[in-house]
């Protein structure tokens, strides 16, 4: 046995790296062992009436690269992981890992043992594919089973791209997956997003330029299903640099781990972490919130209990409602969930998702809650973070920040200062009552602003109304400033009214009225 597999390792523990994502790797022959295992995961599948994972060479190039570099104990860090899946060309999240020793009994005696553990393994996922990976490390013979998911089907990408070159993204979700998203991060830590993917709700096609900086640019695809927004991929390109050619030169920064020894300290670690992320992006550190924490401790409870792992739960449904429920008034609420084996390791993980990374570097939250509990059969904390931002306390003075902000956006435009019309501010003021007191919606508000300036035809060559709901003053000269920026508006009008929003959280109604004088 032994003597077998010192022959046949060489050409699976050091395949080449994969040159694109997706592409698929030649055919070559493969351990007898390792067939062995694919045909016992498929018998185990059968019989468990569970999807049938198919062998995928990458995922056994991944699979042998992870066994050989693994540490003697414990599991393989995340990092790891990942790199070995970047490097051999898979997109999707890691894999689920079994890691078993070849011990005196051989084969035999592997085999029996993974079929004992299979059944509870393939009952945690939807696994379409299957790697193993075979390593010898000193005297010991490492076996790594992968089984992964994959939702996405997405054409090849070169791993490497030029500068300023066009990175292609386009594919389709699969199962019940829809409405794609992409985000990307770039070599300076921001964080891009590419919301409207072109396509129908499962086909998408988009394009990010590769630049202009030199580096790695992480991109990330998400869908969605029952269970809410879900990473379907995600992974680098070294753009006007060389990519990475292991395991470990591919992998996210990582970090010492220290193991908490309650779900309380997790908690606080995970705290710790994500403020010292956000000083490092210079962003102001997020307050700890009890009623928050509660929530999110539910949440992982939740999915602990009830054998899921998304933002939506089939009993407590979204994170807006949980909060909702707990009567926690915000006009932001972000929630990022995890899995890993230490606070650092979710963290960092958190961190190497761009779009979990908006997250928690997001320039509007304000808190944080963070939930931990310890799931006993995969061994690993399940992590929910749940950020949010109070709405602001309305007073006299908002209206008057308001205009200040729009000031100070045409100053830094270069652009004339708006005046301010009495009918203008009138007729916003009134509207934004209407909105915030008896459920006017924008369209009926636009027509009743239409209304109020037919006597005033011979005054304005142009109007145009803008309606936002906010948490403060600062968000609408944010989100409108293009509108606000009109080099051709002369006038402004301005309403400000505190009301309820539909879904009984309170907010800021705000009716902006931009006039052109002829």
């Amino acid at each position: 046995m032994k003597a077998l597999l010192f022959v046949l390792l060489p050409a699976v523990a050091f395949a080449q790296p994969a040159v694109r994502y997706n592409d698929a790797p030649p055919k070559r022959a493969r351990p007898s062992l390792v067939e062995s295992i694919d045909e016992l995961v498929t018998k185990v599948a059968k019989r468990e009436r569970r999807t049938e994972p198919h062998p995928d060479a990458r995922l056994e190039d991944a699979a042998s690269e992870i066994a050989r570099l693994a540490p003697e104990r414990g599991p393989p860090p995340n990092e790891l992981v990942q790199g070995a899946l970047w490097v051999h060309g898979i997109v999707e999240p890691p894999p689920h890992l079994i890691l078993a020793t070849m011990g005196s009994g051989g084969e035999a005696e592997l085999l029996h043992e993974l079929a004992d553990d299979l059944p509870a393994v393939l009952s945690q996922g939807r696994y379409s594919r299957v790697g193993v990976g075979l390593a010898t490390v000193g005297r010991e013979t490492r076996v790594l089973v992968a089984l992964q998911e994959s939702f996405v089907e997405l054409d090849p990408i070169a791993r490497a791209q030029p500068l300023g070159g066009l990175v292609l993204l386009r594919g389709r979700l699969r199962e019940s997956f829809q409405r794609p998203e992409a985000f990307v991060t770039t070599p300076d830590g921001k964080v891009l997003t590419r919301s409207q993917l072109g396509g129908d709700p499962t086909h998408f096609g988009g394009t990010f330029r590769c630049g202009p900086d030199k580096g790695r640019y992480q991109v990330e695809v998400t869908g969605e299903d029952r269970f809410g927004a879900t990473v379907v991929a995600n992974f680098p390109i070294w753009c006007g640099v060389q990519p990475a050619m292991t395991a470990q030169a591919a992998a996210p920064a990582g970090g010492s781990d220290e193991v908490s020894a309650t779900p309380a300290a997790a908690e606080q670690a995970v705290f710790k972490l994500l403020n010292a992320d956000r000083a490092r992006a210079r962003l102001p550190a997020l307050q700890w919130d009890d009623k928050l924490a509660s929530i999110a401790r539910g949440h992982s409870s939740d999915m602990q209990l009830h054998g899921f792992f998304g933002h939506v739960s089939p009993t407590t449904g979204s994170a807006a409602d949980r909060t909702r429920k707990a009567g926690v008034d915000a006009m932001l609420i972000l929630e990022n969930v995890a899995r890993a084996f230490s606070p650092g390791e979710a963290e960092r993980g958190l961190m190497n998702s761009p779009g979990h990374r908006a997250n928690i570097l997001n320039h509007d939250a304000s808190r944080v809650g963070v939930g931990v509990v310890f799931d006993p059969h995969a061994k690993e904390l399940l992590v929910t973070q749940l950020f949010s931002k109070p709405p602001e306390k309305w007073d006299v003075h908002t209206a008057d920040d308001l205009r200040r902000g729009i000031a100070e956006l045409r100053r830094t435009r270069k652009l004339k200062p708006l005046e301010r019309d009495v009918v203008l501010d009138d007729l916003a003021q009134s509207t934004a009552r209407e909105i915030a007191r008896n459920g006017m919606s924008a369209q009926q508000g636009g027509k009743r602003i239409e209304y109020g300036l037919q006597s005033q035809e011979g005054r304005w060559s142009a109007v145009r109304s803008l309606f936002a709901v906010v948490a403060g003053a600062s968000q609408v000269v944010d989100s409108l400033k293009d509108s606000l920026a009109d080099g051709t508006v002369t006038h402004v009008g301005l309403g400000v009214e505190p009301g309820r929003r539909k879904d009984g959280g309170s907010g800021l109604f705000v009716v902006i009225v931009l006039a052109t004088r002829r």
